[in-house]
């Protein structure tokens, strides 16, 4: 092997290393994305599948966490992503301001209510989704909204009965009403009041046995540099 080759092989090997290393930083991590709204200005996901907003997270191993914001308590945001292991499937939501209810509603690849959950205990306003009512692996969104004025529906209603005016909600993982049918529009219900607009909510959503919706590209440059050198080294 001559010294450029070498050389190349170094190279390759410093630069694949910083990859992994970058990788590792963010793997497990998605964060909103999408045209600035509010004030300040932040992030919003699209609340349709089809809509050109929507997130379809990317990235390199598993899906642990997603971070986001509600521009007021009526605000929508839909993710997709890949549930790799059901058994040990679960969302949780963290950061629900006072007087601002978060839900979680689980949606297969075609937009049909798989489960949903106002409230994971009562007088709690974060929200839990488990393992209940998923028993298949594959692509689905989870959609996390605030638990006010308008609720997903389908041509049939509500895909899962809004919760009543009092603190306490629904507790529990909720199926989906029969003949909702898909999500495709938002209707109104006005049992948890009005919301104050142009307040920023920060949230996250902790997440287990899930993944990315789309392998990041970085994981197929690195399995593509492997062969190169593997292919330098046999000469």
């Amino acid at each position: 092997m001559n010294s450029n080759s070498q050389l190349v092989i170094r190279l390759s090997i410093g630069v694949a290393a910083t990859l992994v290393a970058a990788g590792a930083a963010s793997a497990g991590t998605w964060a909103e994305t999408g045209p600035g709204f509010g004030g300040p200005p932040q992030p919003d996901a699209g609340n349709l599948i089809g809509d050109p907003n929507t997130n379809i997270t990317d990235g390199f191993g598993p899906l642990d966490l997603i971070t986001g914001h509600h521009l007021n308590g009526a605000d929508k945001d839909l993710y997709q992503i890949r549930i790799t292991d059901p058994a040990n499937f679960f969302a949780e939501t963290s950061g629900a301001a006072s007087g601002h209810n978060l839900a979680l509603a689980l949606f297969d690849a075609s937009g049909n209510g798989v489960v949903a959950n106002y409230d994971k205990a009562a007088d709690d306003t974060n929200a839990r989704l488990d393992n209940t009512r998923v028993t298949t692996p594959g692509l689905y969104y989870l959609l996390v909204y605030g638990e006010i004025i308008s609720y997903p529906a389908g041509p049939g209603g509500f895909i899962w009965t809004p919760p009543p005016s009092s603190a306490t909600g629904l507790v529990g993982q909720l199926a989906p009403n029969a003949g909702a049918g898909a999500l495709s529009v938002y209707n109104f219900d006005f049992g948890r009041g009005f919301f104050a607009s142009n307040v920023q909510i920060p949230y996250t959503v902790s997440l287990g046995g899930s993944g990315f919706a789309i392998p990041a590209p970085a994981s197929v440059a690195l399995l593509g540099m492997g062969g190169l050198l593997a292919g330098r080294r046999r000469r």
